[in-house]
């Protein structure tokens, strides 16, 4: 008889535990610190953004305050990854005094009808009591032969977080967004865009992520004042996992089923080990990687995988065979190792890269645009 109560009363207990845990996690209030800002981007660490161009979605915003939102049925018709990089690794960080952050991604876009443009950019940031973004500055080709540049900055910077985040948190943001786009002799053009925000923290809880996972996010609500007026919603985790859209009704409802727009996600950042030594995890078999970014300007990380300790040598050629930098050549034990290539020195073109290992050789290509 004693038995059995105990059984019960330990199962009410496990019960009751599991309900307010439960409960805890999908009302969990959490703030989100400079520190966390600066852990989602130490020099590279790496994210894929997602995105949702085409289409017009409907979303449970939920509620202000305590709520949850689930974003599991969002799709994306796009992606990139960003890589973070130290400001003064980047051939731009001359343009953007005081940046304290930098991100680097590949750079594709639509400069006009018939005119695209590929290549290399950087946004630049800095972090204090505020995170604020300078802009960006990229370098690539027109057309695939033209070279051109093209930048896009705010002045003053755009103020995007006030630290520490938590519920309540308000601040506000005015600048002028700068475009230039310079395909000399070709083209040029400078535009300028005058836009002023009021941002506020005005719900917490549990996010469920387009690939199902879960993390306890803050709901960044931030209004264009300058018409006509719009309103956007970030979703951020401390672990750097946002979901981020604009609202379509002009009345900016505030809680409750609404149409949304320009639809973007990332899931946490990952940190990678540090540059030239190895993760503890040991892959099932020896692996050279695609290089990133690429193309890339002017250095790019390279990583590889030796599922036992060996000798590696790993080169770097140019188009006609020269080599221009051996980035390793000695015994490692096993595990994933990441290198970084820099081509400060070298002029644009193609070049090769090419690890052996223990009897294997793998042999990639790259490309770097100045």
């Amino acid at each position: 008889m004693e038995g059995g109560f105990m059984k019960k009363l330990i199962q009410g207990c496990l019960l009751l535990c599991t309900l307010v845990f439960a409960a805890s996690q999908t009302k969990a209030q959490i703030t989100i610190t400079a520190a966390d800002v600066a852990a989602q981007y130490v020099a590279g660490s790496t994210t894929t953004w997602r995105f949702d161009t085409t289409q017009i979605t409907q979303v449970n915003i939920g509620d202000t305050g305590a709520t949850s939102w689930d974003f599991s049925h969002l799709l994306g018709d796009s992606s990139f990854t960003i890589a973070s990089v130290a400001p003064a690794t980047t051939p731009f960080v001359n343009d953007f005094p005081g940046a304290t952050q930098a991100i680097q991604s590949t750079l594709s876009l639509q400069v006009m009808d018939g005119v695209s443009a590929t290549g290399t950019a950087y946004e630049f940031y800095k972090l204090d009591s505020y995170w604020v973004d300078f802009g960006i500055k990229g370098t690539g080709l027109v057309n695939n032969a033209i070279p051109g540049t093209v930048v896009w900055q705010k002045i003053p910077a755009d103020t995007l977080l006030k630290l520490p985040l938590t519920m309540g948190t308000q601040w506000g943001s005015s600048d002028s967004a700068i475009t230039l786009i310079d395909v000399s002799p070709f083209f040029a053009s400078r535009t300028a865009k005058f836009e002023s925000s009021e941002n506020i923290v005005d719900a917490y809880g549990s996010m469920t992520m387009p690939d199902s996972t879960v993390h306890q996010a803050l709901r960044i609500r931030r209004t264009l004042r300058i018409s006509p007026g719009t309103v956007s919603y970030t979703f951020l985790a401390r672990n750097g996992a946002f979901v981020r859209f604009t609202a379509t009704n002009p009345a900016f409802p505030i809680s409750g089923v609404i149409e949304v727009r320009d639809i973007s996600w990332s899931g946490p950042v990952v940190t990678p080990t540090a540059i030239g030594s190895g993760s503890p995890d040991v892959p099932k078999e020896f692996s050279l990687e695609q290089n990133y970014p690429n193309p890339f300007n002017p250095s790019t990380l390279i990583q590889y995988g030796l599922p036992q300790g060996s000798h590696v040598l790993l080169d770097v050629y140019n188009v006609i065979g020269q080599k221009v930098a051996t980035l390793v050549n000695e015994t490692r034990p096993a595990g994933y190792y990441t290198e970084r290539f820099d081509g400060a020195g070298l002029a644009s073109g193609i070049f090769f890269y090419r690890m052996s290992t223990s009897g294997v050789t793998f042999l990639k290509k790259m490309l770097m645009i100045k």
